[in-house]
């Protein structure tokens, strides 16, 4: 409130100051209140962010305590396993042996036989094959405490030590049976063993066999599955893939032929490096043999299989991870044949594995073969130059070489003709008139005659130079048609060609894989 000049009141100020002093506290406290509700959403989203780290940290720090107290229990029970353990010292002395034989320390004189258990009869049976003893009594010993065990036992450690030509037959066809569907890895072992040499040339009989036989049972949804996988894994380099020729517009068709040609060139190729004739070799062991052998050796006596059992689980337990064991299964037995087929670094192996899936390999070689006999197209599309021409038997169709000629030359433009015509009507009216009506239309007359004449002089000269320009198109149509039958000529030439050759890469396969 103020006073005025005149000592009373001024009212309007009074009535002013109150107002803005309501609204403007109305509006501070407004912006105080957003402030505090944007202060507690900040605040909750912190809070929030906090608690899922928290959690985050609860949860690893649960499954942490959670690892070593299973690990510490784990402990625990090993520590009072270890009493039923000293129950079969010496099963796991024969165990020991074994081990240090695989490492190549020999102490097979320390054998001592534990009654029931095959594993030391086994190895008095290797000692015996190492030094030229008495073989077949320790082995028969060890055949009726645990035919199975001993079997893969023998064979596989007759073969890596250099016995194996020595081993019998028909304990050779016991630890390599026919194929199952997955290959058990001790039946793998075995057979890689096989291929690879160690048996001489009755193992790699046996083996070949094994493997076609089992390639010959399958149903005909699985052969034709094969053969896709035989081609797919037959990839062309940069160099060797077929490119179309310079000038050709259009191939699907002769890419395809041209591939399947590419295709069986190069399993031609490489089934004719694979057999070819090598000293008689062994490859390197394969590493899945030790790991098998020692699957066999560790799986202990009948009677204390469980108690082993449960301390590997134990101490990979307190190790914080699985047992590792070797799986019971190597996979399908097809496609390790494949796989063997194109390993390089095992040769003696991928020839084995090519001649018993020589029905594979020629089924694909086939299909190569059909797919590139197919026929060829009886039109090409080749572009020589700009446009592109189409070749028929040899020649370029005439509507190509009319589209060439006509190829820039534009069409004569009919308005001037139009124009001179209607002009030239409107002269003849004029003159008409002239004749009858008087000579003041002899003007417009000779005004519409001129306009005429220009206007068909002009469409004459268009189309006199469109006729010059289409004689020079179909000059250089006619040479760009030669280009582009040279250019089919020469593409034809070159499928026949392969076509020619991809015929005599399935007569050598053929003739490669005996069929």
């Amino acid at each position: 409130m103020s006073f005025d000049s005149g000592g009373g009141f001024d009212h309007h100020g009074d009535v002013d100051w109150a107002w803005s002093d309501f609204f403007g506290g109305d509006l501070g406290q407004n912006r105080r209140l957003r402030g505090l509700e944007e202060s507690r959403a900040a605040h909750r989203a912190d809070t929030a962010r906090l608690r899922a780290e928290l959690s985050k940290a609860t949860g690893s720090l649960e499954e942490r305590l959670a690892k070593l107290s299973a690990a510490f229990d784990a402990f625990v029970e090993l520590s009072q396993l270890g009493p039923r353990l000293e129950l079969f010292d010496r099963e796991a002395e024969a165990r020991r042996l074994a081990r240090s034989l695989f490492a190549g320390v020999d102490r097979l004189d320390e054998v001592v036989d534990v009654p029931g258990y095959w594993l030391p009869q086994a190895l008095l049976a290797v000692r015996a094959l190492r030094t030229g003893g008495d073989v077949a009594t320790p082995l028969a010993l060890a055949v009726e405490r645990d035919a199975a065990s001993t079997a893969v036992f023998h064979v596989l450690t007759a073969g890596v030590f250099g016995f194996g030509e020595s081993v019998p037959a028909g304990m050779l066809g016991e630890a390599l049976p026919e194929f199952t569907d997955p290959l058990p890895t001790s039946v793998r072992a075995v057979w890689v063993l096989a291929a690879d040499g160690y048996y001489g040339a009755a193992g790699r009989k046996l083996a070949e066999q094994r493997g076609a036989t089992h390639l010959a049972r399958r149903p005909p949804e699985e052969v034709a599955a094969a053969v896709t996988t035989w081609r797919q894994a037959l990839k062309p380099d940069h160099e060797a893939e077929y490119k179309l020729p310079q000038g050709i517009a259009d191939g699907p068709r002769l890419r395809t032929i041209a591939d399947a040609c590419t295709r069986i060139a190069l399993l031609r190729a490489h089934v004719r490096q694979a057999l070819a004739p090598r000293p008689d070799q062994r490859d390197e062991l394969d590493p899945l043999v030790k790991s098998t052998l020692e699957r066999v050796v560790e799986t202990g006596a009948p009677r204390e299989q469980e108690l082993l059992g449960r301390v590997r689980e134990l101490r990979a337990t307190v190790g914080g991870g699985s047992p590792d064991e070797l799986p019971e299964h190597a996979g399908d037995p097809a496609a390790l044949l494949r796989a063997d087929g194109v390993d390089e670094a095992r040769p003696g192996r991928r020839a084995l594995a090519l001649r018993a899936s020589s029905r594979d390999v020629l089924a694909t070689a086939e299909q190569l073969a059909a797919d590139a006999a197919t026929e060829l197209p009886e039109e090409v599309s080749v572009r020589p130059g700009v446009g592109t021409m189409v070749v028929r038997g040899g020649r370029v169709a005439e509507q190509s070489v009319e589209r060439a000629a006509a190829r820039g030359v534009p069409e004569v433009d009919g308005t001037r003709r139009v124009v001179g015509a209607a002009l030239a009507g409107v002269a003849l009216v004029a003159l008409v008139l002239a004749l009858v009506a008087g000579w003041g239309w002899a003007v417009p007359a000779v005004l519409a005659a001129g306009g005429a004449a220009v206007q068909l002089t002009r469409h004459a000269k268009a189309g006199r130079e469109r006729v010059a320009a289409l004689e020079q198109g179909r000059a250089r149509a006619a040479r760009e048609a030669e280009q582009a039958e040279r250019i089919a000529a020469a593409a034809l030439a070159d499928l026949r060609g392969r076509q020619e050759r991809a015929a005599r890469d399935l007569a050598e396969l053929r003739h490669l894989l005996g069929a």
